[in-house]
């Protein structure tokens, strides 16, 4: 492994994070697959120290249902199985070291979406046709520390091996060093966002949330997620409508991958799970309410969040569906939280966040993990496979992308997934993205169908903001 330090200064006048971020992935989207994830609110939250950023990935792995296609330079292999267990194989032929100082310094960056998780009935016909899992294997990464203000490149050498791969680590090392010294590319077309349109109508969403709460009365569930799809033409860049998202919300968990057919924008502040060295972690969110201008008031809306009853006790339920996902894979009596309820605050919201964490047994992988707890209990609901059940009957449409996970799976082992909220996708000249919330006994239909129309609304809104 090799690594290379580069002066900010010389690249760029404005060593601000969101700026060396912006210059930097403009360069790297020449290459296929550009990716960044970033973390551009470690200042106020727990979550991160870097900005990740790299491209043209030496492996990609894509699967669908059982089909899987693995891409390795010129060769081309399909194949038919559980797709998470042939990317555990993959990560563990790629196996590296544990760098002492960067959390990522190699390994596969992408999405599994949604339906690639537990159980549940076929997933219904729809216009869209994406990977279930889709990743690209790096050898080569940049990091931007946020704290010191300096980009380091780390260069492996993978996939080759011995003599052959210290030689591949310098060739890209040098070539990864010689771009980020260009100048950035052309400056990108405005972001653009027709009509919206739902995959709901205003009388079947409220259909849907009585439908849930009928289950809850039932004793079938606790709890259920609902969700609407909004599609709307889109042109421009999509980058530009992330960095807009970002710029106005900066958050732990966001980031954008690129690839020739598809566009991903995250703005999560949620994590799904992280894992390093022995502690394996999840931070689930559940209790949002608006963020006020002045203090005063900012200071009683965090109140009434904390004592609210109904927030309290969904928030109780999650964190004890999170303990017992956690469980299948930790050591015994391992499993702890960390932090109950802790109220984290950006722009516009207040979440209340909570941390739970243990230590996953002898020999069990990252994506033995992810098997484990995908996709996430805040978006689903309690019973974690009724509710997804529930799901599946209510929503017309599959939710690919949205509440699955983006993030990395390092080849030393470490890994670092959100949940994907605030996450939308350009396809074919159309842009998707998804608004929704938790269901239960004493919910209000009407309220909770406004809501969705609000959250979807921001898109538009930003898009059109004129930023530049």
């Amino acid at each position: 492994m090799l690594t290379k330090k580069i002066d900010i200064k010389s690249l760029t006048k404005d060593d601000s994070i969101l700026s060396i971020s912006d210059h930097l992935f403009s360069i790297l989207s020449e290459l296929p697959q550009p990716f960044i994830l970033e973390s551009p609110a470690s200042e106020d939250h727990k979550s991160g120290k870097f900005t990740f950023m790299g491209a043209d990935p030496f492996l990609t792995i894509e699967a669908t249902d059982k089909n899987i296609t693995i891409n390795e330079g010129s060769q081309r292999e399909e194949l038919a199985g559980d797709p998470l267990t042939a990317f555990n194989d993959m990560l563990t032929r790629f196996r590296e070291k544990t760098h002492p100082e960067y959390p990522f310094s190699s390994g596969a960056v992408g999405y599994i979406a949604y339906e690639a998780g537990e159980p549940i009935p076929a997933r219904k016909k729809d216009e869209l046709s994406l990977p279930d899992l889709r990743f690209g294997f790096y050898d080569t990464v940049l990091l931007y520390d946020h704290q010191k203000k300096q980009l380091t490149i780390v260069s492996t050498g993978q996939p080759e091996k011995g003599v052959k791969k210290k030689k591949r680590a310098k060739e890209r090392l040098d070539q990864f060093t010689e771009l980020v010294s260009k100048n950035p590319g052309p400056k990108e077309d405005e972001p653009k966002i027709g009509v919206l349109k739902s995959n709901f109508s205003r009388d079947d969403y409220i259909k849907g949330v009585e439908r849930i709460k009928e289950y809850i009365t039932e004793g079938d569930i606790y709890q259920a997620n609902l969700s609407q799809r909004f599609k709307a033409p889109f042109s421009g860049s999509p980058y530009l409508l992330y960095k807009r998202f970002r710029d106005l919300n900066p958050v732990s968990f966001g980031g954008y991958l690129g690839y020739d057919d598809l566009s991903i924008i995250c703005n999560s502040p949620e994590r799904f799970l992280s894992l390093r060295g022995s502690k394996l972690e999840s931070r689930p969110i559940k209790g949002t309410i608006k963020r006020e201008k002045g203090a005063i008031e900012n200071y009683l809306q965090i109140r009434a969040l904390k004592s609210s009853k109904k927030e309290t006790a969904e928030h109780i339920m999650i964190v004890d569906m999170v303990r017992n996902d956690l469980g299948r894979v930790c050591r015994y009596g391992t499993v702890k939280v960390d932090e109950l309820m802790k109220v984290e605050s950006y722009s516009n919201l207040h979440h209340t966040v909570s941390t739970v964490s243990g230590e996953p047994g002898k020999g069990l992988t990252p994506v033995d993990c992810i098997r484990a707890a995908f996709p996430g209990g805040s978006i689903t609901g309690a019973p974690k496979i009724r509710a997804m059940e529930i799901i599946h009957e209510i929503e017309p449409n599959p939710r690919w992308i949205y509440t699955g996970s983006i993030g990395y799976i390092g080849f030393d082992g470490n890994m670092d997934l959100n949940i994907a909220i605030r996450t939308a996708f350009v396809k074919d000249g159309s842009i998707y993205f998804s608004a929704g919330g938790g269901i239960v006994a004493d919910s209000d239909p009407a309220a909770e169908y406004d809501e969705t129309l609000l959250k979807g609304d921001i898109f538009k809104e930003i898009a059109e903001s004129n930023k530049e």
